[in-house]
């Protein structure tokens, strides 16, 4: 497969990994850093890095929830997925409300601003909103931000469109910030539509772009060159192995593809009606995914059809894998747990709205929550453990567990934390 870097034409991306220290992006070169980044030193990978979409935690969830703290933030302010680092803590964007009355595409004067927020539990460590030469204070319609934890304290972060075109013009920016909110380099990057941040196996940076372009970055901030897979996506890709991503295609004709970040598309799946979730990778390299037209599917790591199972149709959320790859599917107010050979284990209705993406911890219970169930917890074989809630609070739901014995959720404006 060849990439196109903006200083060199086209080139492998095998050969320009080897110069992933020197590689930059084109309209100038990596800006100097405010603190110097050793090419190699700099670990990309979130601690327990969910390079599959598993949803799988590391972590022991709470099991008796007999305590829960909540913290608010302004009224119209929207808290978004909660990611964790080695240490614990939790970053999440933070959107303020825009005024009504502000203008939809003018960036001046607008006082909303996206932000990242760096939490110990629901104690506040840090507020990010300013990033080198982009002011992400001065953003309209923005609603929220791609945004990668790393292990070692350096952040990834990636501002939507519409954003500030003060000194970017039509470009994205990643920024890589240090535990202090040091600005370490900040990459400029050739694209203009919404992008998601992953890593690959290797340790650099994947940015991919909803119309299935991708930019892979060093840990020093070199851009090592962009692709273009042909699929237009808004779904989370997944590592199969080594270099291949697996990508969904996002149109009223779905397909999977499995991309090698080298070699190019190594196979295609299509299916009738649309794909309805981001793809999860199991352990023996099988995916699973969902369709618009109501079926569970499992392709083998060659692209082929390995089972389906019709759940019904209606309104997926991302799913979760457990440890012995039973996967646990969110359509509606119903979680399905399907096993690995394809056959419904269990399958139970939780309130009347629409649940939120589960969690697994590392013994498989299951965490979810929704507007008219509020929180529960799950045994791996669908027996309820606990439930609080619910209250009259609204808002779309993310969750994650992310230290032992804790489970951290958001709900619009405000952050939930569930511990024994």
């Amino acid at each position: 497969m060849m990439l196109r870097s903006r200083n060199a034409g086209l080139l492998p991306l095998s050969f320009m990994m080897l110069f992933a220290s020197v590689a930059c992006s084109g309209r100038s070169s990596v800006p100097m850093p405010q603190q110097p980044v050793q090419s190699g030193t700099a670990n990309w990978s979130m601690d327990g890095a969910d390079l599959y979409n598993t949803r799988r935690s590391q972590y022991m969830g709470p099991l008796l929830a007999t305590l829960v703290e909540k913290r608010s933030y302004p009224a119209g302010s929207v808290l978004g997925r909660p990611l964790g680092d080695s240490s614990g803590n939790i970053l999440l964007d933070y959107t303020f409300a825009i005024p009504s009355e502000a203008p939809a595409f003018e960036s001046e004067a607008i006082p909303a601003s996206p932000s990242m927020l760096l939490l110990d539990g629901l104690k506040e460590l840090r507020r990010y909103s300013e990033f080198g030469e982009t002011q992400l204070g001065k953003v309209a319609g923005s609603d929220g931000a791609s945004y990668l934890m790393m292990s070692n304290g350096l952040y990834g972060y990636l501002p939507v469109w519409p954003f500030s075109r003060d000194k970017t013009g039509e470009e994205r920016v990643v920024h890589a910030i240090g535990p202090d909110g040091v600005v370490l380099w900040h990459a400029f990057l050739d694209i203009t539509a919404n992008g998601r941040m992953k890593t690959t196996p290797q340790g650099n940076l994947l940015v991919f772009y909803k119309y299935g372009e991708l930019s892979m970055l060093s840990p020093a901030g070199g851009n090592l060159g962009t692709a273009d897979t042909g699929m237009e996506t808004d779904f989370e890709p997944a590592f199969l192995h080594g270099n291949v991503l697996v990508t969904a295609g996002f149109s009223q004709s779905g397909h999977i593809q499995a991309f090698h970040l080298e070699l190019g598309k190594m196979w295609e799946y299509q299916l009738e009606g649309a794909v309805a979730n981001s793809p999860v990778v199991a352990a023996d390299n099988s995916i699973r995914f969902c369709s618009a037209s109501g079926y569970l599917h499992c392709l083998a790591p060659d692209g082929k059809l390995r089972w389906r199972i019709e759940l019904g149709t209606g309104s997926f959320r991302d799913m979760a894998l457990a440890v012995d790859g039973t996967c646990i599917v969110p359509l509606d107010n119903s979680l399905f747990a399907v096993s690995p050979e394809g056959e419904l284990a269990w399958h139970r209705e939780i309130g009347d709205g629409r649940l939120a993406s589960p969690a697994v911890d590392k013994n498989g219970n299951i965490y979810t929550a929704g507007p008219d169930s509020g929180i529960v917890c799950l045994t791996g074989e669908g027996n309820e453990l606990w439930k609080l809630g619910p209250d009259d609070e609204s808002g779309d739901w993310q969750l994650a567990l992310i230290r032992p014995g804790e489970l951290f959720l958001t709900q619009g404006n405000r952050a939930i934390l569930v511990k024994d």
